[in-house]
């Protein structure tokens, strides 16, 4: 009896454990890649939204729906203006998908902008002049818009400082452009603003403390230095990539009044390491 009791039992467990289990109703978490639609009768592809971003962030074909160009193709002066208009129109629709560092595609966008400058040497001087007008209309669409889940845009734009600090150094190893400073500050003057504007004081030109030049990396230093906007490791960031540049392009140039932006930055600075690489940076500038 006692037998056939514990056989019945082996019998009941079994039957409770072999029977199929039911599925979590929820079951894993899918998050549905993007995709890029065409609207009927529409010319352009359409961004279709998703719930939930993706991981990594939006892939290469949303921006390329959005009009930016590819990866794998060579970008020059054109192909930088149409960046730049494309991400201003990015910033004011949707500004949460700008490029940013955190994602893998704007690690590509930013690598690919950085392997751009690093051409910069084999451009003719009128394609170094176009390139380097085209690259600086990129800033303003992440200077402009809103922040991206309350962080400032400041990597971004340490990243994009970092580049033109680069191209403007590009500049100073090219004989053709200081080689003769009274022709070539005219021509250039011309050939950048893209009209028959002629140099008729010294102090309209590319070259020099009071040039364009000047003041683009004097507004850059001072945007740097605005605590307010760019934080701790963004300010370390932008100090990090120019910082192999701006000596070279202060003595070249004779950009006089950068030492004391440098100097109030430097007051102002809270941070104490960052203080410390501003002191470096000074014991480098003439």
């Amino acid at each position: 009896m006692r037998t056939l009791f514990i056989i019945l039992v082996l019998l009941i467990a079994g039957f409770f454990l072999l029977r199929p289990q039911p599925k979590d109703p929820a079951g894993p978490l899918e998050i549905k890649p993007l995709t890029v639609t065409q609207a009927p009768g529409a010319a352009a592809p359409v961004i279709a939204k998703p719930s939930a971003p993706p991981a990594g962030g939006l892939n290469e074909s949303i921006y390329t729906g959005y009009g930016m160009p590819a990866l794998d193709r060579a970008w020059d002066a054109a192909a930088l203006r149409h960046i730049a208009t494309t991400l201003g129109t990015i910033g004011r629709s949707n500004p949460t998908a700008l490029p940013s560092p955190e994602t893998d595609y704007g690690r590509a966008f930013f690598n690919k902008l950085i392997y751009t400058t690093k051409r910069f040497h084999l451009l003719s001087p009128e394609n170094k002049v176009a390139t380097y007008n085209a690259f600086t209309g990129i800033a303003p669409a992440f200077s402009s818009a809103p922040a991206a889940k309350g962080r400032p845009r400041d990597r971004e734009l340490a990243l994009l400082t970092g580049i033109e600090f680069e191209l403007i150094a590009g500049f100073t190893e090219d004989p053709s452009f200081v080689k003769d400073p009274r022709t070539q500050k005219s021509r250039t003057m011309q050939d950048l603003s893209g009209n028959t504007m002629v140099a008729k004081a010294s102090t309209i030109h590319f070259f020099g403390p009071t040039s364009m030049i000047a003041q683009d990396v004097e507004r850059r230093l001072k945007m740097i230095g605005d605590t307010a906007t760019f934080g701790a490791d963004a300010r370390l960031l932008a100090l990090s990539r120019i910082s192999p540049h701006l000596p070279t392009i202060v003595s070249r140039l004779d950009l006089t009044n950068i030492r004391p932006v440098l100097e109030a930055n430097r007051a102002a600075e809270p941070d104490a390491q960052i203080r410390e690489y501003y002191n470096t940076l000074l014991l480098r500038i003439p």
